[in-house]
Parts: C-alpha cells; sequence; structure tokens
C-alpha cells in the first residue's frame, strides 16, 4: 500500500500522526510507500509533534509502521527542533526494509539546512549513524539554484557504509562542503566525486548544479526590492554566512570535465564515466 501526505497547507497531519500510526499498527496494514509532502515546492510543516505538548507516537506503532517500509520520500520543513528529531530517530532506526530513501530538502535564501546545534535535521540524524541494508536508492535533491550544503564527511561515511547494496544516487541541489572551512568546498567536493568514482558501484547518478547569473550592475544582488530579480544572481551562499563564488564552481567543473548543459551541471557526469 502506498499512503501520501501532499498537501503542505494541512498542518493537522502532524498533530494526528499519532492516531495515524495506532490506527496503522491496529488494523495490520502493510504501508510499503510513505510519501510526506510534494518535492521541494509543497512542503509539509516539520513540527512532527504538534506542539511542544503533544505526545509523539508509541513506540510500538512506529515500529511497525517503519520496518515495514521500503520506499520513503520526506518533504518537510525544517525546523531544527529536539522533539523532531527524536521522532526521526525512533523512526528511521525502524525503517531496516528501506530499499528507497528520498529526502526534499528545505531551504530558504539565507538559509542553510544545518544550523549550529545540528538537532531535527534529518541529515544529522541518518547520515553520521544509520545504516539500511536493503538501500538502492538514496536522494538528496534540493533547490537547483540555491543548494543546500551537505556535510562532506557525513556524506562519505553514509555512502561508503551502503557501497555493496547503493546502486542509484541523486544528490541534485547540494553542494558539498568541509562543515568548518567553507573555502574549501571546491576541493571537498571534487575528493568527493571521486571517490564515489571508486568506492561505488552505481548504475546511475545525477548531482544537477545551476549557474547562478551575474547582473552587468548587480543592482539586483545589492538592492532586495527589485522585484524583477529571482534571486539567483551572485555567489552561491554556504554555512556560516560564507559565499562560494560562481567561478569556483566554474572551474570544479573544468577540473572534472563536466559540461555546462541548458545552464546546468550535472556531476554525476563525472562519477558514471
Amino acid at each position: 500500500m502506498r499512503i501520501a501526505y501532499a498537501a503542505a497547507s494541512d498542518q493537522r497531519y502532524w498533530t494526528q500522526v499519532d492516531k495515524f500510526f495506532e490506527a496503522v499498527k491496529d488494523a495490520k496494514v502493510v504501508v510499503e510507500e510513505l510519501v510526506l509532502g510534494n518535492g521541494s515546492d509543497e512542503q509539509l510543516s516539520y513540527d512532527i509533534s504538534g506542539g511542544h505538548n503533544e505526545a509523539l507516537p508509541s513506540h510500538q506503532a512506529m515500529t511497525y509502521v517503519a520496518s515495514k517500509l521500503t520506499h520513503l520520500t520526506i518533504s518537510c520543513k525544517d525546523n531544527d527542533e529536539k522533539r523532531d528529531w527524536k521522532f526521526w530517530r525512533n523512526f528511521l532506526s525502524s525503517a531496516t526494509n528501506l530499499e528507497k530513501l528520498c529526502v526534499y530538502t528545505h531551504r530558504d535564501i539565507g538559509e542553510s539546512w544545518h544550523t549550529v546545534q545540528e538537532l531535527g535535521t534529518i541529515f544529522s540524524t541518518v547520515l553520521p549513524h544509520l545504516t539500511f541494508k536493503k538501500l538502492r536508492t538514496f536522494a538528496v535533491i534540493g533547490k537547483l539554484n540555491q543548494p543546500t550544503n551537505v556535510r562532506g564527511v557525513w556524506l562519505n561515511a553514509f555512502l561508503t557504509r551502503h557501497a555493496a547494496t547503493l546502486r542509484s544516487l541523486d544528490l541534485s541541489g547540494l553542494l558539498i562542503v568541509n562543515w568548518y572551512k567553507a573555502d574549501s568546498t571546491k576541493y571537498m567536493m571534487s575528493s568527493c566525486l571521486r571517490k564515489m568514482r571508486t568506492q561505488l558501484k552505481l548504475e546511475e547518478m545525477k548531482m544537477v548544479v545551476q549557474r547562478r547569473n551575474h547582473h552587468e550592475d548587480e543592482a539586483c544582488w545589492l538592492n532586495d526590492d527589485d522585484s524583477a530579480c529571482d534571486k539567483t544572481c551572485g555567489p552561491y551562499e554556504m554555512v556560516g554566512y560564507q559565499q562560494m563564488e560562481v567561478a569556483e564552481v566554474v572551474a570544479l567543473a573544468a577540473e572534472l570535465s563536466v559540461q555546462l548543459r541548458g545552464g546546468r551541471w550535472d556531476f554525476g557526469e563525472c562519477v558514471m564515466r
């Protein structure tokens, strides 16, 4: 059975998540595919517990639902709350039969998907700690023209743990960073991509990044009230309010012999050669 919650405006979902899991368990329904949200444009509220005083689903109910899943797609706004982290830690650690995990990231301009505390983020739960022994497909998808930052050390560790089973990888809309030194992003991305090529047995991979544009007079980059600007000019925003210049991404693409097509690079090309 496939169940999808695709309406981002339905805030009642999270306040009812405990009842939903309990009902599935009591009815002994097997849910193999669970979809939360609808891609990058329609994301559910990430307030898993429905409020500070709301109870989380029982461990038995979470374990029952999660243990039956083979496909899980998560598209939620990341509020970086301890209670959310607790939910994802318990839920994902019980999803032992996952074959496909897809996460659509949440990031507005000026925001990083991880915060300093790194509590409550799906990546801070999944990448450093969890292993899915049947995982064949892993996707983390951000906005192509406003890429999400992902910590290279965590990503490398996760991919290494899943090298035996992983066959499909999509990291579109991501920049792989050194969390403590934003100016080494070019080196970190190059290093990670080379490791993927030598250590993984992938059948397909995508890592699409859109080339950001510069306006000649840079008026809209300096002035936020330019309504005609789509906010895709200027450098890529990094962790700690650092920036990565477009020229650095251009140089990385040249180093890895990745061609610009339709205003986008697909760094998965260099892995699949």
